[in-house]
């Protein structure tokens, strides 16, 4: 007699589905950065404003690229947050001046 073993079929969730998806995605971004790089392809991190990366992703829309597109799209958002920083950095450094500026006159007695 020969046992007939059932293999039962898993699929991933959702979840797992669309985090596959996306590492796979990351995977091509990575890939195509690392080449533009090793190409001299520079200044992502710093010398780019949000407007000329704007400008690169809608001609890698016009081009159909997604790899490009997300790639410039990771550049924006990277901007995006460096400004974020620099800004809370700027009203903490306010904040405090102006705690001094309050102290000084408030609780400090004149001379």
């Amino acid at each position: 007699m020969q046992s007939q073993e059932r293999v039962e079929m898993v699929f991933p969730t959702e979840e797992q589905a669309l985090f596959i998806l996306v590492n796979s995605f990351a995977e091509e971004m990575k890939t195509k950065l690392k080449a533009k790089l090793h190409q001299g392809f520079l200044g992502w991190n710093g010398t780019w404003t949000i407007e000329q990366i704007k400008c690169e992703i809608e001609q890698h829309l016009m081009k159909d690229d997604p790899v490009d597109v997300a790639n410039f799209a990771v550049f924006w958002w990277y901007q995006l947050k460096k400004q974020e920083r620099l800004d809370a950095e700027e009203r903490k450094i306010s904040i405090q001046s102006l705690d001094k500026e309050n102290t000084e006159e408030t609780y400090l007695p004149k001379m």
